[in-house]
């Protein structure tokens, strides 16, 4: 009865159950070797669990390590445009629910080609690490930072109109500009250009283009600018 009783409570999982020794008589050595096998099947258990739960550790790890490989750009760390074009469009989409503006800036390193040109690219790769660095230095917490093409960056701004963008921007073209990159202290300086989707819409595709529009307004412009994409931006879409 004392065995059944045990059985039963490993069998329920309790895996220290053991069966009380009594005597050296035939139900003695039963228990005992009862015990012995109880105890080794709990370590088997134990081993067994532990096992698991490192192999889940792994492959929680992994999954991460695939989602960073799948929404991150792998030379800045920054999102890539797959993972911005995601956000963009949830933050759009919600912003047309609740009426409030998004905004859009669009950064594009100046004449990155010579870089490459006269450093080579891992200079040219260092440049676009700077600019990342900037970027996600200067930009609010509740803001998007991409590379989102070669030398091509965009940080994505809830709940920002217009001028409020423009002036981030312009933070950011200072605050690139600011400080040298590499052992020969060059100056890197980028354009920008300013969309919001009171003015051009609440599409990704319209917002982009005026965006777009605006940075190579601020390129023909001299560089090293920012310029906001007008008004009627919205009725061309």
């Amino acid at each position: 009865a004392e065995l059944a009783r045990v059985a039963a409570d490993i069998r329920a999982g309790n895996m220290s159950a053991r069966a009380p020794h009594r005597a050296d008589d035939e139900l003695g050595q039963l228990g005992s070797v009862f015990n012995d096998m109880a105890a080794h099947l709990e370590r088997y258990t134990q081993e067994l669990e532990s096992a698991v739960q490192a192999r889940t550790a792994e492959l929680e790890s992994a999954n991460v390590r695939l989602k960073e490989l799948a929404t991150t750009d792998g030379l800045t760390k920054l999102s890539n445009r797959r993972y911005f074009e995601e956000c963009a469009l949830r933050d759009l989409s919600e912003a047309r629910r609740s009426g409030r503006p998004v905004a859009l800036v669009l950064a594009d390193v100046d004449r990155f080609k010579t870089y490459n040109d006269r450093f080579g690219h891992a200079f040219g790769d260092e440049v676009l690490r700077h600019v990342a660095v900037v970027l996600s230095r200067e930009a609010r917490a509740m803001d998007l930072v991409a590379r989102v093409g070669g030398e091509e960056f965009a940080v994505l701004l809830p709940d920002t109109g217009a001028e409020a963008a423009a002036t981030a921007a312009e933070r950011l073209r200072e605050a690139i500009g600011r400080e040298a990159v590499g052992p020969e202290g060059e100056r890197v300086t980028a354009s920008f250009g300013v969309a919001n989707t009171v003015d051009s819409g609440s599409e990704l595709d319209a917002l982009l283009r005026a965006a777009d529009d605006a940075l190579y307004a601020s390129k023909r412009g001299g560089r090293n600018r920012v310029s906001i994409a007008p008004a009627s931006s919205k009725g061309e879409a």
